[in-house]
């Protein structure tokens, strides 16, 4: 069984961060324009799945129960079977497309042991895709198709030391690339940011924060914050700081005094971060955010847990979401992994893209 959490997506552990000797076996660069780019997708990622089931219903329904689709445990959706059949019902009595939310895509890690971009890149893309596809082998079985609403976590960004303009600078991107992709009318996106503009949020989003640390229910919200701690301790903000030093942080005894020192601030920001990130996340369902939005919507994840859709954004064989890191084909791996083999690459920059850097890596054959 995959690996989940029902909190935050599984952190994946750096490899042996005491060897940090980076070798840059960068044996060659082409740009490459959104057209070519197009053809480095993969082709229909779930075309070739098999409709088990009789009616459009029951189809759509059994399509979550697939490996291909579905992260998580089956036990989380057919323990659910009635509810979600009822929804997705809802939607094809009525004859209106299926509506679908995910929350996700909060921004580039700040961490330059995964990743040195800060907009996203090919490995966004191919997310995106896999949401595209969904909604397309739906369409299949079911004529007036599917739309999902991504819920951009750039407010999470806020939270682990990252300047707002940059995340909002990484959500538009994401439409951008949905626009020229074509998958526009498949895709829509929905800052979570946008909870802050409800009335009362302030006051709901601080009762929230002291609730969770001291009320009744304290020992449930302690359990969530050790199951989100690890993936929010590695997302805290260490731009600025030397490799080596980011690394001994990561150590749980740190042999030097600056790595002592980071590691300290990374774990004060980080318990700060995960208690504002779940204040934030009940405070969104306290003023029913995405019951205005999405009315009727079936909510998918990377978070497995009943009442949520488990939905593998990434293929089965990533262990990373693709802010995590950076894409070598369409795989996604640590920046630092990919800096100290002994393999050779080619960085594939894009013209469409307004960093600098690599757009996707690829492996020298």
């Amino acid at each position: 069984m995959q690996k989940y959490n029902s909190v935050v997506f599984p952190f994946t552990r750096f490899n042996k961060l005491n060897d940090l000797r980076v070798r840059d076996n960068f044996v060659g660069k082409k740009v490459i324009s959104l057209n070519e780019l197009r053809a480095l997708l993969p082709s229909g990622n779930f075309s070739k799945l098999m409709q088990r089931g009789g009616n459009p219903a029951d189809k759509i329904f059994n399509l979550f129960l697939h490996p291909q689709i579905r992260f998580g445990p089956k036990r989380f959706v057919l323990e659910k079977k009635s509810h979600w059949l009822a929804k997705i019902n809802g939607f094809v009595k009525s004859r209106r497309p299926l509506l679908f939310t995910i929350l996700g895509f909060p921004g580039k890690a700040p961490v330059p042991l995964k990743t040195n971009r800060s907009l996203p890149d090919f490995g966004e893309i191919l997310a995106l895709q896999r949401l595209f596809d969904l909604t397309q082998i739906i369409k299949k079985i079911y004529k007036p198709g599917a739309k999902v609403i991504i819920v951009t976590e750039g407010v999470l960004g806020d939270f682990i030391g990252l300047d707002p303009q940059e995340t909002r600078a990484y959500e538009k991107q994401l439409a951008f690339f949905a626009k020229k992709l074509g998958w526009h009318k498949a895709l829509d996106f929905l800052p979570l940011r946008d909870l802050t503009k409800l009335k009362n949020f302030e006051v709901f989003f601080k009762k929230n924060i002291s609730l969770l640390k001291r009320g009744k229910n304290r020992s449930a919200a302690q359990k969530k914050f050790q199951a989100a701690f690890n993936s929010v301790f590695h997302l805290v903000n260490c731009r600025g700081f030397a490799l080596d030093i980011i690394a001994d942080a990561y150590q749980t005894r740190p042999k030097t005094k600056k790595g002592r020192h980071l590691r300290n601030q990374l774990i004060q920001k980080a318990s700060q971060a995960v208690w504002q990130y779940l204040a934030f996340l009940k405070t969104r369902d306290d003023l029913r955010f995405l019951e205005k939005r999405a009315s009727q919507a079936l909510a998918l994840t990377v978070s497995p847990k009943p009442y949520r859709l488990g939905f593998n954004l990434v293929s089965k064989t990533n262990k990373l979401l693709p802010h995590h890191g950076v894409p070598l084909g369409t795989e996604i791996r640590y920046l630092i992994d990919i800096r100290r083999s002994n393999k050779k690459f080619i960085q594939i920059y894009l013209k469409a893209d307004k960093e600098n850097l690599p757009f996707l890596y690829l492996l020298k054959k």
